[in-house]
């Protein structure tokens, strides 16, 4: 939300969720450039890419262990960017806590999203309306379904920044083995493949499938929460809910066996999005 902001209402760029999307790959594809491909694969974290990339590139400052208190309903304000000074400041129950849940998404969401994505747009709505003010993130900001677009639109971008989609496909199908995509039917007992063993795990939801899958993988991704990353493994290829409607109609018969999107090699991959 929009904190010591001037009498107008500031109106966000309108952009649509692909475009989101995209610039957040593009972000971390020019990481992977920059670092070499080989060690990009390895993993990706908030850190190592605001002190190759963001920082250089876009000159955003990171200022932490903050006391920024709360807002108007006693929410604990994670972080604010103020687009006018050109910075990030994070609360220390983020900053001083390598273990806070939502630290990884909350540094994406501050810096990537209000500061890569948004900070050029809110810089210049300032200068034409000769206002000034910030943009302060609650936990409930956090959530994907705040109704905010600001706050969405960092979201989006902190999301798939966190966890781009050369890497998710690359992590998950190296880490499960994936043949075929894993198919959820219900609420029931699942085996997975993790990294050559054979592990049963109790599955309450086509959402809770995910969530499990992306603990798994939270090493690679700077530890991103397993909450944002099941997020992500939801919107992709490699897990399809069966229990959807949708999943059975827009199924096409057909004698050839197409190869799972997930199986492209990530040269291919890198390949289309760059071009």
């Amino acid at each position: 939300m929009m904190r010591d902001r001037p009498a107008f209402r500031i109106k966000p760029e309108i952009l649509k969720t692909s475009e989101i999307q995209n610039r957040a790959e593009q972000l971390t594809l020019a990481y992977a450039e920059q670092v070499g491909l080989d060690a990009a694969r390895l993993g990706i974290s908030f850190q190592v890419v605001y002190e190759e990339l963001i920082y250089p590139d876009y000159g955003i400052e990171l200022q932490e262990g903050l006391d920024l208190g709360f807002d108007d309903y006693g929410k604990k304000y994670f972080g604010r960017f103020l687009p006018a000074e050109n910075i990030v400041q994070i609360d220390r129950i983020i900053s001083d806590d390598p273990n806070h849940p939502q630290r990884a998404f909350t540094y994406w969401h501050e810096v990537g999203g209000h500061g890569v994505l948004q900070g050029e747009w809110l810089r210049k709505q300032l200068k034409l309306h000769g206002g000034s003010g910030c943009i302060a993130t609650t936990e409930h900001s956090l959530s994907f379904d705040v109704v905010n677009a600001l706050e969405r639109q960092a979201n989006i971008f902190a999301a798939r920044a966190g966890a781009p989609n050369w890497l998710l496909y690359h992590v998950v199908n190296e880490t499960m083995d994936l043949t075929r995509p894993i198919r959820y039917v219900g609420p029931s007992k699942y085996s997975l493949q993790i990294r050559g063993r054979t592990e049963t795990v109790t599955v309450k939801s086509f959402e809770h499938l995910c969530w499990i899958i992306g603990k798994r993988i939270q090493f690679r991704f700077g530890w991103l929460s397993a909450e944002a990353l099941g997020y992500r493994i939801a919107e992709t290829s490699m897990v399809k809910d069966f229990t959807n409607s949708r999943f059975e109609l827009n199924r096409v018969a057909t004698d050839r066996r197409s190869i799972p999107v997930f199986a492209a090699p990530v040269g291919e991959i890198l390949a289309g999005m760059v071009s």
